[in-house]
């Protein structure tokens, strides 16, 4: 049986620096009204439909509410979370905390694909030598998540998933 999952569109905005201060998660309702405006979350959709009118208890509760809206507006049942948001990685520990059963799969595409394909983009690193060190880090950065976390982050290339490969 296959799985089944709510797949958002990226969700950076999660992961926010702002939401988090020395003494732990701080967001409330203004951050709330603040995050239906911003970009990325307006990629989901739901935005106009949303309606928080009391405290937010916590941050994964405050999630699991928009996962939820989202996935009865696109009629997606109720499923986990598959969040594929790249910086993920970076965010990883913190998300963890957030969310203790969370799993990572780190996905490692070959270097020479991903400068093809970010080279041109206003955010990406635009010459060879910065891709390769950019990529590189990225690649760092979810390996030792995996030795740190060895239960709940699995790599796998990219590569092997294109060929179907029956272990991946």
């Amino acid at each position: 049986e296959k799985f089944k999952f709510v797949v958002t569109p990226e969700s950076q905005f999660k992961s926010d620096p702002n939401y988090f201060k020395e003494s732990g998660f701080s967001f409330d309702l203004n951050d709330h009204k603040k995050l239906l405006k911003s970009k990325r979350f307006q990629a989901w959709g739901i935005a106009n439909s949303l309606v928080i009118n009391s405290e937010i208890e916590s941050f994964d509760l405050y999630l699991d509410s928009l996962v939820s809206s989202f996935a009865t507006q696109h009629n997606l049942g109720s499923h986990p979370w598959l969040d594929h948001t790249p910086n993920n990685i970076k965010h990883f520990r913190f998300l963890k905390e957030v969310f203790p059963k969370a799993k990572l799969i780190h996905i490692v595409r070959d270097g020479r694909a991903v400068y093809n394909s970010v080279k041109s983009l206003s955010w990406g690193p635009c010459d060879i030598y910065s891709s390769v060190r950019w990529w590189k880090e990225q690649v760092l950065e979810g390996l030792s998540l995996e030795y740190f976390y060895p239960s709940d982050v699995i790599t796998v290339r990219y590569e092997d998933i294109l060929k179907k490969d029956p272990k991946t």
